[in-house]
């Protein structure tokens, strides 16, 4: 795996199997996916859906700096939908997901949780490519960062290949 390791000067490594899959999607690396996917699959869905909606947070705050500022919103909600339009996921529900992880106090208990995931999954890969881009230890902090926060809210993140 490229994922960068543990030592001087190095980030924090993620150890599971939805973070390294989100490093790969987010790198375009084909490669690394299909290593991954030769591992298994993912069988905690719930595990991961947190890791996710934490990795999500992470970058939207650390992109957009105030839920006051709708054209970054609008940005962001545009760029995920252009992904996403033929996945049926209505864009209000993209900007809603969006503002929410900004702090903004919006409705979002009636997204269904694969799409909040399928958009939170996506938006990740959209700010993590956005300008200027995510270097390879920033991508594994904010992932392994997640991690811990799903495993400090009593979720167990599902390990993935070569996580030891």
């Amino acid at each position: 795996m490229r994922l960068p390791g543990l030592g001087k000067g190095r980030s924090k490594r993620p150890v599971s199997y939805v973070s390294m899959q989100l490093f790969a999607n987010t790198r375009g690396d084909l490669e690394e996916r299909k290593l991954i996917r030769s591992h298994g699959s993912l069988k905690d869905f719930t595990s991961a859906v947190a890791v996710v909606d934490a990795a999500f947070e992470l970058l939207a705050r650390r992109r957009i700096q105030s839920a006051l500022n709708t054209h970054d919103i609008n940005q962001t909600a545009e760029r995920i939908f252009e992904y996403l339009k033929d996945r049926g996921v209505a864009f209000i529900d993209i900007e809603a997901i969006v503002r929410a992880a900004v702090g903004e106090d919006v409705h979002v208990a009636d997204i269904g949780i694969r799409e909040s995931y399928l958009v939170k999954s996506t938006g990740f890969i959209v700010f993590a490519n956005a300008n200027p881009r995510l270097s390879d230890n920033e991508l594994s902090a904010i992932l392994a960062d997640s991690e811990q926060i799903a495993i400090s809210k009593g979720f167990t993140p599902e390990a993935g290949p070569n996580s030891k």
